[in-house]
Parts: structure tokens; C-alpha cells; sequence
């Protein structure tokens, strides 16, 4: 995954008549230098986890971004990124989901109703 800024607000539409950002090189932004993710996915837990669509995309990109001295974000205390999951109300599971080795926690949840925040400690390996 690439993350990029859309400093020139300028946008085009995709294949399904979406309007989305254009992307240009010269916005590229390295993943050290990003202090909150916002996480889209298919369903959460109370506990942070996230079902996604199972290619691991996310999980594999967030994995390995290492705690960085960049990021002006102290949390849990420890310079890290934050990543809030981004969900409807209906997307949140009452019940643990499944956890698999690879899977990265969310350290909040935002829906159209609520906020849980924090969430247990995610753990980072590194």
C-alpha cells in the first residue's frame, strides 16, 4: 500500500462513477512520517480487532511500520501511529472476533453513534 496527500485537491472519477483523489508521485508520504490511520473494515470487535477483506493488506502495511522518532504521537507511552477503525454501528461485533497471528489491533473505534476509545493495548512485536 501507498499513502499520498491530495495537496492540489483535485480529483477524477473511477470505474463505478466515484470521485476519488489523484495521485501524483511527488505527494507520496512515507509511512514513518503518518501519525493517525483511519482503518476502514468489513467488522470490528469491542476489543479492536478487525475483519477485513482477507488479503491483509492493512495488516501486513501496518505491521511494518516500526515505532518511529518521527511521529510526534506518544501512545501507551511510546512514539507510534495511531489507527482508529472506521465502521458503521451495525459493524461492531459483540463477540470476539477471530484473531490470527498477523492481525493489528485498533487503538480506537469511531462509528456513527460511538466512540470506544481506548481499547486494549495492541501489541506491536517490535
Amino acid at each position: 500500500m501507498e499513502f499520498y496527500t491530495n495537496k492540489e485537491n483535485q480529483w477524477r472519477k473511477n470505474k463505478f462513477d466515484i470521485l476519488e483523489p489523484v495521485f501524483k508521485e511527488k505527494n507520496k508520504v512515507a509511512l514513518e512520517d503518518i501519525s493517525v490511520f483511519l482503518i476502514p473494515g468489513m467488522a470490528f470487535d469491542r476489543q479492536g480487532s478487525r475483519l477485513g477483506r482477507g488479503q491483509a493488506y492493512y495488516d501486513t502495511t501496518l505491521s511494518s511500520i516500526k515505532r518511529s522518532q518521527t511521529c510526534n504521537l506518544r501512545f501507551n507511552g511510546v512514539k507510534q501511529p495511531l489507527f482508529i477503525g472506521v465502521a458503521f454501528t451495525e459493524q461492531i461485533n459483540r463477540t470476539a472476533l477471530p484473531l490470527s497471528q498477523h492481525d493489528i489491533l485498533m487503538d480506537c473505534l469511531i462509528t456513527d453513534q460511538f466512540i470506544l476509545w481506548p481499547l486494549q493495548s495492541r501489541k506491536r512485536g517490535k
